[in-house]
C-alpha cells in the first residue's frame, strides 16, 4: 500500500475525485513551455483541449501532444500531478482489464419494474448491449470525468404497433421452398412471404401479423446500461484506490450517491477482472 500525503484534501464522492483528477491534476503531466502547447483554449492546453478542438473543427484530429492519460497537457508548468490523482488514474486504467457480467434476470429498467418488451425482448436487449460495447468502460468513465457530466438515464417509452407496409398493416405467412445443393442434393427451407392475397383483397387464411416497437427503445436502454455500468465502475475505481493508497477510505464519501438526480445503481450488473487469455 502506497503512503501518500493526503493533508489538505477534503472528503469527496468518487465522482468529484475523478473530476478533480482528470480536470485539475492529470493534465499537469507533460505540461510546461517545452511541450509546444500554448496555455488556454487557443492552444487547447487543458483537459478539454481535444473536446474544444473537435467543437471548432467538427472532426477528430490526431493529437501529437497528449500525455499518458490521454489528456492535452497544460501549457504552463504547474508541477507534477498530485500522487493521489496518479493513483486514481492508475485505478481507472485498470477498468480496461475488467469484464462485464450480468445476471440472467437482469432488467434494463429495474427501478421501474420489469420492462415488458414482449417477443422483442431478446432482440432489443441484444442490440442495446451491442451499442454499449462500442464504447469501452474506461472511455465512459474518463469522458464524464473530463466533461463533468453524468450518463443520462432516460425513460424508456414506446408502444407496440403492427408492422406497416405502404402505410397499411402488413401480413405475413410462411411457405416451404425446395432448393438444390452444390452437388445436386435437394432440401427444403421455410421462408416468410407476403401474407396478403391481392386478388381476394384479404389476408390468406394462415397469414399473421407482426408487431414493432415505436420508437425503437434500444438506444434508451443502452443509455441506461451505460449509466448503470458507470455507477458500478465508480465503486470499482474507489475500491482499487483504497487498496493502493493508505487512508483514502477516509476521504471517499461512499455515503454520497453516485447518481444525484434520482437515478440508481442496480446490483444486477457487475464488472469483474477479465480472465487471462492464453497466447
Amino acid at each position: 500500500m502506497e503512503l501518500i500525503n493526503l493533508n489538505g484534501l477534503r472528503r469527496r464522492s468518487m465522482v468529484e475525485w475523478l473530476e478533480w483528477a482528470y480536470q485539475r491534476e492529470l493534465p499537469k503531466e507533460g505540461g510546461g513551455a517545452d511541450t509546444g502547447v500554448a496555455p488556454g483554449p487557443a492552444g487547447y492546453g487543458n483537459a478539454f483541449g481535444s473536446v474544444t478542438k473537435y467543437g471548432e473543427l467538427l472532426a477528430h484530429v490526431q493529437e501529437d501532444r497528449v500525455n499518458r492519460y490521454g489528456l492535452v497537457p497544460l501549457g504552463q508548468d504547474e508541477g507534477p500531478p498530485h500522487p493521489l490523482a496518479v493513483a486514481i488514474g492508475k485505478a481507472v486504467d485498470g477498468l480496461a482489464d475488467m469484464d462485464i457480467v450480468r445476471d440472467e434476470d437482469w432488467q434494463p429498467c429495474g427501478d421501474n419494474g420489469p420492462l415488458d418488451l414482449g417477443v422483442h425482448h431478446a432482440d432489443v436487449t441484444a442490440r442495446a448491449w451491442d451499442l454499449v460495447k462500442r464504447r469501452p468502460l474506461l472511455s465512459l468513465v474518463i469522458t464524464h470525468a473530463v466533461l463533468g457530466t453524468r450518463p443520462p438515464c432516460p425513460d424508456v417509452v414506446f408502444k407496440a404497433r403492427p408492422v406497416h407496409k405502404n402505410g397499411r398493416p402488413a401480413w405475413f405467412r410462411k411457405t416451404t421452398i425446395a432448393q438444390e445443393g452444390l452437388v445436386g442434393e435437394k432440401h427444403h427451407r421455410e421462408i416468410e412471404v407476403d401474407g396478403y392475397n391481392p386478388r381476394a383483397r384479404r389476408p390468406y387464411a394462415d397469414a399473421y401479423q407482426k408487431t414493432e416497437l415505436v420508437p425503437d427503445p434500444a438506444a434508451d436502454i443502452a443509455a441506461r446500461i451505460e449509466r448503470e455500468l458507470w455507477g458500478v465502475a465508480l465503486f470499482a475505481v474507489g475500491d482499487a484506490v483504497c487498496a493502493a493508497v493508505d487512508g483514502f477510505i477516509d476521504l471517499w464519501a461512499t455515503d454520497c450517491p453516485a447518481f444525484d438526480d434520482g437515478g440508481v445503481v442496480l446490483p444486477a450488473v457487475t464488472i469483474v477482472t477479465a480472465p487471462a487469455v492464453n497466447a
